[in-house]
């Protein structure tokens, strides 16, 4: 645990197993424990670099301005102070749009990419996402909040039992390092804005992970956003939703080491 001073924030980060580097951005409302179902598995082979970005966990203030640009320069300049020349980076919605902006800015400094239910917000996830954050600014009550977003996370076997569903909500509620309600609505302008221009360039082999029930970001939008990248390669986890990572974990860690062990010349077209 430790915190990187950047010019008006603060960037609380964690480092985690040995292997080749692997950044892991987390997705809106999401800090770097989001990783925690596939954080181990993943520490077998890859030494994890996990940030907290703008707007969420322990980064802070809270209220620090957050655009595609800024959150793209934060991982690169924790790169830059880590000492490490070149990263695998994963990146989860959210996080896989960092990622991507990344990759472009710095193609040098990214070796394999993972987007994972990641894409561009089209007008109806925005809406959705922005009557979240008018509920939560309307002092909804934090459990029944996050019942409301889990509806659009986690593939619906998850639903089946209430008690675990009202658990995981008072859990989430209880989590020390809340995100605030305005956090949460800059971080999603900033994904908005942030969305992929056609003709972005990326040398970087990429691989776009979907899963198979995701309601928010649907596995063809998510192709469609990446569709102009040379070098993709598109995969579904069957019965994951947006969280896939949390649907599959087991699943989820054999996809994104089979792709970045494989090497470079195995998924270029």
């Amino acid at each position: 645990m430790a915190i990187f001073a950047r010019p008006g924030v603060e960037l609380y980060y964690e480092l985690d197993g040995t292997g080749p580097s692997l950044l892991l951005l987390p997705g809106l409302a999401s800090d770097s424990q989001s990783w925690a179902p596939v954080r181990a598995a993943l520490a077998r082979n890859f030494r994890l670099v996990l940030p907290d970005i703008r707007g969420a966990g322990r980064t802070l203030p809270h209220d620090a301005p957050v655009s595609m640009e800024l959150l793209a320069e934060d991982a690169l300049a924790l790169l830059d102070h880590l000492g490490i020349a070149r990263a695998h980076v994963l990146g989860h919605s959210l996080g896989g749009l960092v990622a991507h902006r990344l990759a472009v800015a710095a193609p040098d400094r990214v070796d394999q990419l993972v987007l994972a239910a990641s894409g561009a917000i089209d007008a109806r996830g925005a809406g959705l996402l922005g009557d979240l954050a008018t509920a939560r600014e309307a002092g909804l009550p934090a459990d029944l909040w996050f019942r409301l977003l889990f509806q659009w996370l986690f593939r619906p076997d998850f639903f089946a039992d209430p008690r675990r569903v009202a658990d995981a909500a008072r859990l989430a509620a209880a989590y020390p390092y809340p995100q605030p309600a305005a956090a949460f609505r800059a971080q999603l302008a900033a994904a908005v804005a942030g969305a992929p221009r056609g003709g972005d360039r990326i040398t970087a082999p990429t691989l776009v992970l979907c899963g198979a029930l995701d309601l928010l970001l649907v596995p063809a939008a998510s192709r469609a956003s990446f569709a102009d990248l040379n070098g993709v390669h598109c995969s579904e986890l069957a019965d994951a939703a947006h969280s896939l990572h949390w649907d599959q974990p087991a699943a989820f860690v054999a996809a994104v080491t089979e792709f970045l062990t494989a090497g470079r010349a195995a998924f270029r077209r």
